[in-house]
């Protein structure tokens, strides 16, 4: 055998190990991917069950909310305390928004969160709040809530 022989058997064994590697690679990413897509939903989930439990152990904050949505909350404290209970929901949707664009938050798990959020933005006192802030929030989301809203068939969004 010689020299030239055992290089073309060492590109050829080289070439194996690259191949063998990147297929590797291949499957750590993927999983990686996976794991991240799951600490994301999981993070999602654990920020929205966080607000609904805060909801349904404080009756006054439940009050806030429902008055809220039906009219134009009496006094000043409650105006307040509404427009703070809709900016750190709608944080937490804009966030979800900004992770399914990401590809961190796959559609399938988005879907029921949108519906979520499309009870709240067909209400009128909600849009009317929503008038007043939307420049609180990114550009993005902004168009989204207003797609959303702007629907006569809400579920078509969810297709």
């Amino acid at each position: 055998m010689n020299w030239e022989a055992v290089g073309a058997i060492g590109q050829m064994l080289g070439s194996v190990t690259v191949l063998v590697t990147l297929i590797y690679l291949a499957a750590q990413i993927r999983q990686n991917t996976t794991a991240v897509q799951a600490a994301t939903f999981q993070s999602i989930i654990a920020l929205a069950s966080t607000f609904g439990d805060e909801v349904a152990k404080n009756p006054e904050l439940r009050k806030v909310i429902s008055a809220g949505l039906r009219t134009e909350p009496e006094t000043e404290p409650d105006r307040s305390a509404f427009h703070f209970i809709l900016l750190s929901l709608l944080r937490r949707y804009e966030n979800m928004h900004y992770q399914s664009h990401l590809g961190l938050l796959p559609d399938a798990q988005w879907h029921g969160l949108r519906a979520s959020l499309a009870r709240y933005v067909t209400k009128p006192r909600f849009l009317s709040w929503w008038q007043r802030n939307a420049e609180l929030f990114n550009g993005d989301f902004r168009e989204f809530v207003a797609h959303l809203g702007s629907s006569d068939d809400i579920g078509s969004h969810f297709s």
